[in-house]
């Protein structure tokens, strides 16, 4: 075992293991030590279409198949793990308390296919073992079961001890800990906006909603998606709940279904004289659709129960070292952004160090975007969470606040893709080299200070009917008005401002070529040049090929837009 690295990882998650695998895979000496070890189960599991792109652009960047790999379901199911699940859907069902879903109050959006990368749900108990595996392969030297004694700053370095006493010495250290991280300095939650705690489990024996829907038939049976085709949130004033099944297309070879409470302490105060189990049932037992849903399913694994879950630190940065986005801060997982934060900030940081690494210059001015890039997404993130959750009071506001949601979502997928696109078409990796943006990547965007705008007069609009001077109903309205005149949406496509529009389907080829005509011909200028100016020809090809993979395939299983209701559940894998 060499004492002496590059880089010190601490943390073998998703994140460390990434991180490990590219400095490993440029040529770099590199320890990565695990407290626990793989296999293990871990949450974050829900992909959204930004996070497989940057998996997608992390892969092709450094010529990391292996990371790639995660980046689209049907490499996940040949390569990492056939126990990952599908995600063609974003599923949200309004609830109130004693009564069944009502279904006009549900949103269901799919969002488009883009063929080189799709959403996933993460097996992470696999996929961060795969990862671990692929950073030994490219190299790194793994050790688990380790617990960090003390870490010091030495003349050329950081110092850092483990348990049996043994000490390890490297010019640079990567924290990807997570909250316990023996670095960060935790600043006071008070002055965080989120408040929410959670209680999780994985379960078998999980109908699909689309079965047990009041009346018999789901809303929105006729989109290109089922409900059990994509991540279920069951949406309540003071909650949500995630259904994220793993079992949902014909390559999976799992029976599991995550699902777990995400709820606001100040509405819900834990009960700690109830077990996780009974507190969790009893919360359940509140909304007959959701009981109904759960009824029969078994827990695999004891349910976990939490305290409030914001934290973050002072700062990313030290000498010599760097929090990744987990041991730097959190704020909760609705809409999976910690996910992107992680993708992200690996993407920025990844440059700079193997820059620093090249140069042997580790000065704090190297890396200083990356403290004002992680600062600025956990502020925004927690703007974007707190707003959520203050929206659920309301299911008009909730419908008006996923409508900006999901035109901030669309957009920045859009102008991802693009350089994925620009990079397909010509090979020459300039088109994703250069996508860190001050303060975050994809701040650059055309349309970002406009859905800033609309962000902040949503949080406004929030203010005053939380202080009771307007109705919420009201503020749905006025905060739905701004969206329909917002010139930089593409209303050909969606009807945003429009209440009585709940639902979205951006897969149909109609729907994508109508975002393509109005983005060349009608959208704003800036938004013209820089998002929409999108290499036709390579988007041909890539829909061409598309169609004729099933073929090419021989006879091998294809995935299934819509899955049927019933699956042959294969045994629990192991």
């Amino acid at each position: 075992m060499n004492k002496q690295y590059d880089t010190i990882v601490l943390g073998a998650g998703i994140a460390g293991t990434t991180l490990a695998t590219i400095l490993a895979k440029n040529g770099h000496s590199v320890l990565l030590l695990e407290k626990d070890s793989h296999p293990r189960f871990a949450i974050g599991e829900s992909l959204v279409v930004r996070g497989a792109l940057w998996l997608w652009l992390l892969g092709q960047l450094y010529d990391v198949p292996e990371i790639t790999h995660l980046s689209h379901i049907e490499s996940l199911a040949e390569h990492v793990s056939p126990g990952c699940g599908f995600k063609l859907t974003f599923g949200f069902l309004y609830h109130r308390e004693g009564q069944e879903q009502n279904p006009a109050e549900s949103n269901k959006l799919v969002p488009p296919l883009i063929h080189f990368t799709s959403d996933s749900h993460l097996y992470r108990q696999d996929v961060d073992h795969y990862m671990a595996r692929t950073a030994q392969k490219y190299g790194a030297h793994y050790r688990d079961r380790v617990s960090v004694t003390d870490i010091n700053q030495a003349e050329d370095g950081v110092v850092v001890q483990i348990d049996s006493g043994e000490t390890f010495t490297a010019r640079y250290l990567v924290d990807g800990t997570g909250y316990r991280s023996p670095l960060a300095q935790r600043v006071d939650p008070q002055e965080i906006k989120t408040h929410s705690r959670a209680i999780f489990t994985h379960m078998k024996n999980v109908p699909a909603y689309d079965d047990i829907a009041p009346g018999g038939k789901p809303p929105a049976d006729d989109l290109s998606a089922t409900w059990h085709g994509g991540t279920l949130h069951h949406v309540f004033d003071g909650g949500w709940m995630w259904v994220i099944p793993f079992d949902n297309h014909e390559l999976t070879n799992s029976n599991l279904c995550s699902v777990g409470l995400m709820l606001d302490p100040r509405r819900y105060p834990a009960n700690n004289d109830l077990s996780p189990q009974a507190e969790f049932e009893a919360i359940v037992s509140r909304f007959p659709t959701i009981a109904r849903q759960l009824q029969g399913a078994t827990p695999v694994r004891p349910f976990t129960r939490t305290g409030r879950i914001q934290y973050s630190a002072e700062t990313s940065l030290g000498p010599r070292y760097f929090l990744l986005h987990h041991a730097h801060s959190f704020i909760d997982p609705l809409y999976s952004r910690g996910m992107i934060r992680t993708f992200e900030t690996i993407y920025a940081l990844s440059g700079r160090l193997l820059a620093a690494l090249r140069d042997d210059d580790f000065s704090p001015e190297r890396f200083a975007y990356l403290d004002t890039m992680q600062d600025f997404q956990f502020q925004r993130t927690d703007q974007l969470v707190s707003n959520a959750y203050r929206s659920m009071a309301n299911f008009q506001m909730w419908n008006a606040w996923l409508h900006l949601w999901m035109g901030n979502e669309l957009l920045t997928a859009l102008y991802l893709w693009r350089r994925a696109l620009k990079y397909i078409q010509s090979g020459d990796k300039a088109h994703l080299s250069n996508l860190d943006e001050s303060p975050k990547p994809c701040m650059g965007a055309p349309f970002a200070a406009d859905i800033r705008q609309l962000y902040d007069l949503c949080a406004a609009l929030l203010d005053q009917a939380e202080a009771g001077e307007i109705s919420y109903e009201t503020a749905a309205d006025r905060l739905l008005a701004a969206l329909e005149n917002a010139d930089f949406l593409p209303h050909v496509a969606f009807a945003f401002g429009d209440g009585a529009t709940t639902h979205a389907d951006f897969v149909p080829q109609t729907t994508i070529a109508k975002i393509m005509l109005w983005g060349k011909l009608r959208a704003p200028a800036a938004l013209r040049r820089e998002v929409f100016d999108l290499p036709l020809s390579t988007i041909l090809k890539l829909e061409v090929g598309a169609r004729l993979k099933p073929l090419l395939r021989r006879g091998k299983p294809t995935m299934l837009l819509n899955p049927p209701t019933e699956l042959t559940l294969a045994a629990q894998p192991k």
